[in-house]
């Protein structure tokens, strides 16, 4: 998570967040800190919503609930999901569109097949009945041909949509796993990364 407040702000953020897990009787660990720090800047609807209801309800806050938040809402494992997911989005796109692509190819070699009967179907003696019949197996196949073409392009467009979807979320995930979520400056596995370059 990414936090760019004036010093102001995240001082009374911050004075808000420890007070509140002094008030609960919490740990002061980092995580309940970055918790109660989000929940007071309003930085996450869902931990907002979350943590409201629990007051609404009358619950006490226990460092339990509050390490579920913060691993449901907050954690680097939910940056690893989204890009878990992503992979499988990404796979389950790549296998329809190869689907497809196999239909396309099987769809082209009997055209190709129609196309070689209808040569040498044809004849210069041929009566115009049987020239009618030719001709309406070519349109045929041909509009077969057109449809799975149509079909293989709807596909690729609807997957190159889905592509550009998942490569925002990699870019976001890759960010914020690059940055310090308290400070949001570059963390140590950006540093890293950069000395390798």
């Amino acid at each position: 998570m990414s936090y760019s407040d004036t010093i102001e702000r995240a001082n009374e953020f911050a004075s808000d967040a420890i007070e509140r897990m002094h008030k609960e009787g919490l740990a002061p660990t980092p995580e309940n800190y970055e918790l109660w720090y989000v929940y007071y800047a309003g930085l996450n609807p869902e931990v907002t919503r979350a943590i409201d209801i629990l007051v609404a309800n009358s619950q006490k806050i226990t460092d339990i609930q509050c390490q579920e938040l913060h691993a449901r809402y907050l954690s680097d494992n939910r940056e690893n999901e989204r890009v878990r997911k992503a992979g499988s989005e990404i796979q389950a796109t790549i296998k329809e569109v190869s689907s497809i692509v196999e239909d396309v190819k099987q769809a082209t070699s009997e055209y190709n097949v129609t196309l070689s009967d209808v040569k040498n179907q044809l004849s210069d003696d041929m009566d115009p009945e049987s020239i009618v019949k030719v001709v309406d197996d070519v349109l045929s196949s041909t509009q077969g041909m057109v449809a799975q073409n149509e079909r293989l392009g709807a596909e690729l467009k609807k997957s190159a949509t889905v592509m550009q979807h998942l490569q925002r979320e990699l870019d976001t995930a890759r960010k914020e796993a690059l940055t310090d979520g308290l400070t949001s400056l570059a963390n140590r596995k950006s540093f890293d990364t950069e000395i390798r370059r």
